[in-house]
């Protein structure tokens, strides 16, 4: 049997369905991180991550990927849980096998560009720019980045108010407190009239035995064309520019204008692979691309014969522009992260690109940002750029530059992303949004009626007008039986009002026809209640407690002819004979009746999923035990401990 690559364990899982066979049908595995876990359905006996980023499920055949996504993790490390759901393709009426992986934290962190994800790390950034009247006082932002020993070194650039840039140093041991070098800037622009008295920036670093190299971009002042040069060190912290520089500068046309070395430069046997950006004027624009030199020497460069080897086609509004690379072979395929800008160059964000070759082939992998900028008032609600990627201990991290726009103070500064293996639904689910971009997805998912805003990952709605509802997001033909899952909290400003969180045939007759809701009500009950309409009079259900600021998981599951609503995985109301058509509208919505003041429902995420009905859906069988994958004098050979169960 064929064994993903990369991954030491792996157990079986066998699935059923004896009410027949279904297909691209969404599954709950309640995964533990050891034996020690409460509740689980199978374990990683302590060989998984902590942060359960390795794991990977497959067909039966061991490598064809299935699309998951973890709900939640609970519990304290050595005995957490996860919550996982797993998109398998069939599930036979007798039993179908397929594989959990696991234990494979520092494994590649790109398994697949449509389903792979980067989840942002804390509120603020983890390095500020300096102080007032300090050279870096504007602007901060991590280049590339070296591990030496037990220590990270990020070359930065950073300037005043002024654009001009000059090359700092920072140094952690864990890669979340940086000290800013005392000498810095560790390599200031050149003295007036030398090729780089203008700017000295986009620094790319990387260690060969005992010398430290670096490329890096300078700019004349009278010129003002950028060029790349070279410097070299003992320790990483003195510099010595080459008496080379500049070792290039272009000759053709594309790229006269700017030029800007990528984060990591790539070495395969004694070449060099140094891919940069480049753009005909000194300011952004469409015609903006991405090239690559090669070299023996990092003296003598040649550009390849494909440049611009991405950049001039396909692409979508958000990455008109694309800048910054930095390329990283995984397996057999080269990734390519980017920083990409709208027309404008007002918003950047990152995105990936792929290829099976060095210099061709390039083609951007997803319509959508892979690290997306934040929202409202976030710190980085307009930059996410220069996409900087690093392995720290056991999980992958992206460091980038953000910052709340070309006019704000400080410019940018340095804040980081973890990888998130399993991607955020939407290959999961048919209907999915986890509200981290920008905008709702209307295209194919979810339409959206109502001002709503975007902050902190929720989609935040804040109700006002007296008797009045406002749709969020909703959407018709919807195939039942099915499941409308969302993660919700109402805010501390309520006071005797209404919040409707799940209604069905909103705007279809409501008045004589049967819809349920998810009903927050009176904060002397504190309960959440399902809620009948029916010939326009309410009918509230009484169910389970809720308290303000802290977040629920609603399920309201609909079949042919009953409807359940659940609270946190507990059935607290049914109604019978009420479920409407699936052409009527299911919503997701907040609202409030009744009184003038207003209130504030946070929806974390929200999701439709298939649905047979309960009592009947697949039912696991046995779990298989640990099989281990080891290498024995170069040859591989599975062992398989422990017979069945769990």
């Amino acid at each position: 049997m064929a064994w993903l690559t990369g991954w030491s364990y792996r157990k079986t899982i066998s699935l059923s369905h004896a009410g027949g066979a279904l297909t691209d049908y969404q599954v709950k595995l309640l995964v533990g991180e050891s034996s020690g876990a409460t509740g689980e359905d199978i374990h990683c006996g302590g060989y998984g991550s902590a942060t359960f980023n390795d794991l990977e499920f497959t067909t039966d055949d061991g490598t064809t990927l299935l699309p998951y996504w973890i709900e939640e993790i609970t519990g304290t490390t050595p005995n957490q849980l996860a919550t996982v759901w797993i998109k398998t393709d069939s599930i036979g009426t007798g039993a179908t096998t397929f594989y959990m992986y696991y234990g494979n934290a520092t494994n590649e962190p790109i398994n697949a560009p449509a389903t792979h994800g980067w989840k942002k790390q804390g509120t603020s950034p983890v390095m500020v720019v300096g102080g007032a009247g300090a050279w870096d006082d504007s602007w901060v932002q991590f280049n590339t980045m070296w591990k030496d020993g037990t220590t990270y070194y990020a070359y930065y650039q950073g300037c005043k108010n002024d654009w001009k840039f000059q090359i700092g140093l920072a140094t952690s041991t864990d890669g979340i407190t940086w000290t800013k070098e005392g000498s810095n800037p560790i390599i200031p622009y050149g003295t007036a009239g030398e090729w780089d008295d203008d700017i000295c920036g986009y620094p790319c670093v990387w260690k060969e035995s005992s010398t430290w190299y670096m490329i890096y971009a300078g700019r004349k002042a009278s010129s003002q064309i950028y060029k790349f040069g070279l410097a070299t060190s003992a320790d990483g912290i003195s510099w010595t520019k080459s008496g080379s520089n500049p070792v290039y500068a272009t000759a053709v046309t594309w790229d006269d204008g700017i030029m800007e070395p990528g984060t990591r430069m790539v070495k395969e046997g004694d070449t060099y692979y140094l891919y940069y950006w480049g753009n005909t004027i000194i300011s952004l624009s469409s015609t903006a691309g991405i090239g690559l030199l090669t070299s023996t020497d990092l003296i003598n460069w040649t550009p390849s014969a494909n440049n611009p080897i991405l950049g001039s086609t396909g692409h979508n509004t958000w990455d008109i522009i694309m800048m910054a690379p930095t390329v990283q072979k995984f397996g057999s395929t080269y990734y390519m992260f980017y920083e990409g800008c709208d027309s404008a160059g007002s918003v950047s964000q990152n995105g990936i690109a792929t290829s099976s070759s060095k210099d061709s082939g390039w083609s951007r992998a997803a319509t959508k940002p892979i690290l997306p900028t934040g929202q409202g008032t976030d710190w980085d609600n307009a930059w996410t750029e220069v996409a900087v990627l690093m392995e720290v201990d056991s999980e992958w991290r992206m460091y980038y530059g953000g910052s709340r726009g070309a006019g704000e103070t400080p410019r940018c500064q340095v804040g980081y992303a973890t990888y998130v293996r399993t991607g955020n639904g939407d290959n999961t689910f048919p209907f999915f949004d986890d509200f981290k971009q920008r905008t709702i997805d209307t295209a194919a998912k979810w339409t959206n009626s109502g001002a709503f805003s975007l902050a902190n990952g929720c989609a935040t709605k804040y109700a006002a007008n007296t008797s009045a509802n406002y749709p969020l997001i909703g959407k018709t033909n919807i195939p039942h039986p099915c499941v409308l899952s969302t993660k919700v909290k109402v805010g501390s400003d309520w006071a005797n009002e209404y919040s409707w969180n799940f209604n069905l045939n909103w705007d279809t007759a409501w008045a004589t026809s049967g819809f349920l809701s998810g009903h927050y009500y009176n904060p002397t009950t504190n309960k959440w209640y399902l809620m009948k309409f029916a010939g326009g009079t309410p009918s509230h259900l009484v169910n389970g407690s809720i308290t303000a600021n802290v977040f629920n998981k609603l399920d309201l599951k609909i079949n042919n002819s009953n409807q359940y609503l659940f609270v946190d995985g507990s059935q607290i109301c049914t109604i019978a004979g009420a479920a409407p058509a699936a052409t009527n509208p299911l919503l997701i919505a907040t609202s409030r009746d009744g009184e003038n003041s207003a209130f504030t429902t946070y929806f974390d995420y929200a999701y439709a999923r298939t649905w047979v009905a309960d009592g009947v859906e697949p039912a696991y069988g046995s779990f298989g035990g640990e099989e281990i994958k080891s290498v024995m004098n170069n040859h591989f050979f599975v062992m398989l401990l422990a017979g069945g169960g769990r």
